[in-house]
Parts: structure tokens; sequence; C-alpha cells
């Protein structure tokens, strides 16, 4: 009996490796996304603190001035980190796109080597059945058949 064997072995590794390096890529732009969320919430928070001492300086014009100016470079601030989470959103769906397509190549692999192995087996068993069949055939054509002596005669 041989032994099974791949063809394709070496490209499925490759395909492999492809799709675990885009799986990584993939994780990554979800922790940056996770950051880039972390990093409005805090300018969030600070644009809160801003308004909070904004209402209470409610008297004081040049306290007051100095904080809308505050508040104008915070909105500045919070506007930028949108538009990086909005972009690091992005990078993750392009990253879970390439990791999908990565995966179904895999997937398309291993199931082509599953039907070889399982053709390959199949013709093992199928050779084997041959030569079981053929050994069983020549004991019964040895039973059934009379051994002649040396005169010729038939014995049993």
């Amino acid at each position: 009996m041989r032994g099974f064997r791949f063809r394709l072995e070496r490209l499925l590794h490759v395909r492999d490796l492809q799709e675990h390096a885009s799986r990584e890529a993939w994780a990554q732009a979800v922790r940056h996304a996770q950051e880039a969320q972390s990093r409005l919430e805090a300018a969030r928070s600070v644009r809160k603190a801003a308004l909070e001492d904004l209402s209470e300086k409610s008297g004081r014009p040049l306290e007051r001035i100095a904080l809308e100016a505050s508040l104008d470079g915070i909105e500045a601030l919070l506007q930028r980190r949108r538009e990086q989470l909005h972009e690091a959103q992005k990078s993750v769906g392009e990253a879970h796109a390439v990791w999908i397509a990565d995966r179904a190549r895999v997937e398309g692999l291993d199931r082509l080597r599953e039907n070889h192995k399982a053709e390959h087996g199949a013709a093992e068993q199928q050779r084997e059945n041959a030569v079981m069949d053929e050994v069983s055939s020549s004991r019964d054509a040895q039973r059934i058949r009379p051994s002649v002596d040396e005169t010729g005669n038939g014995v049993r």
C-alpha cells in the first residue's frame, strides 16, 4: 500500500501561513480601533469637564473666554479622534475581509485534500479487495481441481 500524498500540501501550508498573518493583522486592527475608541472617550470626558467649568464660571468674563477658547481646541481634538476612530473601524472591516478571503482559500484546499484522501483510501481499499478476491479464487480453484499423481490418475 502506498501512503497518501497531497500534491498541493506546500501551497496549503503557504496559504495557512497567509491566513494566520491576516488573522493577526485583523486582531491588530481591532486593538487599534479599541485604542481609538478609548482616546475618543477620554476627549469626551475632557470636554464634559470643560463644559462644567464653563457653566461654573459664567460670571467671570476673562475666565469664560479662556475656557471657550480651550473648548474650541477640545472640539477640534474630538473631531480628530472621531476621524481616527472612523479610519480604525474602516481598517478593521478591510482586515476582516482579507482574513475571510484567506480563510476561504485554506478551507477550500482542506476540502480538496480530504476529498483526495478519501479517493486514495477508496482506491487502496479496492486494490486490497482485488488482491483478497484473487487469493480467495486461487484457493477455491485448488480445492475444486483434483490433484494428479505421477501416473496421470486423479487423486482427491
